[in-house]
């Protein structure tokens, strides 16, 4: 019986003692802190869900940054927008910043590099660049190397080929178009292709006529011309003096309304504009346009000077403001007052394809002009005859 006692008591103290040992362990026998390396850096995992981003955002590293290139030149691009992105290796696998991590993990970064995308645009040849008659500009570059290519825009040139000053009605002509891919970034030609060809510069052969009006608006003669002009489905161009469109936007806003044409017509009808000063020109131009946007939302496409006169300085401020330069072939003198069968003889026997008329609609008295207005429209019709306005001439068929 004692013996038994005494082998319970060394078993219990065997087991004490090995507890007791236990407790005194020092940690290292715990589980070691999880790691992964990175281009032979070991970092701590962060967490039991690390990945790739997460290991380098705990460690306070960045992806580099790639390199672009050139899809011709092969020239590195240093657009900081368009950069690569790096190429990740986990245990020599391609991975994504997002894969999973282990620990033991090996990852390696490289900077990565690629050829920019390649992207089509249209650039036309401007039909004035061969052949025109008093050619407005030479042709620009798209950047390209290839002369007389200019790459499309919301408005391009609006007076490509035609005469500086268009006194008759011209077919405005259409670009050869051609078809480029080129490197987004870069503008690199890869290769191009043609996608329409071009259609000249004409003038007007058919018979069509223009009516135009100067010197309104007029709040008594203006509503009058346009009621004529809407019952007989007629376009025409109104030239408007810009203190007048001030004063009256309303009648503006009725001929824009009504579908006709807006040009600019100075801003105080200066006729001495020939021999004023480029600031002159220039307000009486520019601020004139910008009256008549003011009054209606719609910005002239045209410039008429007053009585015709023109100057070099005149001209090319017109352009520069994006203004085509109109005057006309055929002016009866209808300012001056003339019976209304004299106004229609006068235009009758100058007519001819392409003409544009010169009438008014503002500057004094013009009860004579709508007085013959109808007939004219409905005589010229009985010969043949179609209305339309320069902004609506569509290029010719090649």
């Amino acid at each position: 019986m004692r013996l038994r006692v005494v082998g319970v008591v060394v078993a219990v103290g065997c087991i004490v003692a090995m507890w007791g040992s236990a407790r005194q362990q020092p940690a290292a026998t715990a589980l070691a802190p999880a790691t992964a390396t990175v281009n032979g850096r070991r970092l701590l995992l962060p967490g039991a869900r690390a990945t790739v981003a997460s290991v380098l955002r705990s460690a306070g590293l960045e992806l580099p940054p790639g390199r672009r290139y050139a899809v011709v030149s092969h020239r590195l691009i240093t657009d900081r927008d368009h950069t690569v992105a790096p190429v990740i290796l986990v245990d020599g696998h391609r991975a994504v910043a997002s894969v999973p991590v282990r620990p033991g993990d090996r990852i390696e970064l490289r900077q990565g590099s690629a050829v920019e995308p390649t992207v089509v645009r249209l650039v036309k040849l401007d039909p004035g660049a061969a052949s025109s008659p008093g050619a407005a500009g030479a042709a620009g570059s798209s950047g390209t190397g290839q002369p007389g290519l200019v790459a499309t825009a919301p408005m391009g040139d609006v007076r490509a080929g035609l005469p500086d000053v268009e006194r008759t009605l011209w077919h405005p002509g259409s670009a050869a178009s051609l078809a480029e891919r080129v490197g987004e970034l870069s503008g690199e030609v890869v290769a191009t292709s043609p996608v329409a060809s071009a259609s000249p510069v004409q003038p007007e052969a058919d018979r069509v006529v223009a009516l135009t009006f100067d010197d309104g608006p007029d709040p008594t003669w203006t509503p009058e011309v346009l009621r004529i002009l809407g019952a007989e489905r007629v376009p025409a161009t109104f030239c408007d003096i810009g203190r007048w469109a001030w004063a009256h936007p309303e009648l503006v806003r009725a001929e824009v309304a009504q579908g006709e044409t807006v040009c600019d017509h100075t801003v105080d009808h200066d006729t001495t504009l020939n021999y004023a000063s480029h600031a002159r020109v220039a307000f009486e131009v520019g601020r004139g346009a910008d009256l008549i946007e003011a009054a209606a939302g719609v910005r002239p496409r045209f410039y008429r000077p007053p009585a015709g006169v023109l100057s070099p300085d005149v001209i090319a401020t017109a352009h520069a403001r994006g203004l085509r330069v109109l005057t006309w072939s055929i002016d009866p003198s209808d300012y001056l007052v003339p019976p209304p069968d004299v106004l229609l003889s006068r235009i009758l026997s100058q007519v001819r394809p392409g003409a544009v008329i010169l009438l008014h609609d503002g500057g004094g008295f013009r009860g004579n002009t709508v007085g013959m207005l109808a007939q004219l429209i409905d005589t010229l019709r009985a010969e043949g005859y179609r209305f339309t306005t320069p902004a609506q001439e569509v290029p010719a068929a090649s």
